[in-house]
C-alpha cells in the first residue's frame, strides 16, 4: 500500500449543513453516514470539485427542495510524509 501522499482532513467554513467542521480521514477508509438531507453528498461534491475543477464538476445528486450551491470555503490538507503537510 502506498503510504503518501494522502488526504489528511477536510475543513469546511460556511457550507450548508456543515458550517465550521473538520473531518479527519482514516488511512484506509472514511465513511460518511447520516440521515437523508444531512449533507453527506456535499462532502463528495467538494472532493470532486477540488480534484476535477469547476469546469468539469457535475454534482452527483440533484435536489428538488433546495438549490445545490457550494458557497463557502474548504481546506484539504494533504500529508506528504510523517512530518510534512501540504495545503
Amino acid at each position: 500500500m502506498k503510504n503518501y501522499p494522502r488526504i489528511y482532513s477536510l475543513s469546511t467554513l460556511g457550507l450548508i449543513h456543515h458550517y465550521e467542521n473538520d473531518y479527519l480521514f482514516h488511512n484506509m477508509r472514511t465513511d460518511f453516514v447520516g440521515d437523508s438531507g444531512s449533507g453527506k453528498s456535499i462532502i463528495a461534491d467538494l472532493l470532486q470539485l477540488i480534484f476535477v475543477g469547476s469546469e468539469m464538476f457535475e454534482s452527483a445528486t440533484r435536489t428538488m427542495d433546495e438549490k445545490r450551491e457550494l458557497d463557502g470555503c474548504c481546506v484539504l490538507p494533504i500529508r506528504e510524509s510523517t512530518s510534512a503537510m501540504l495545503s
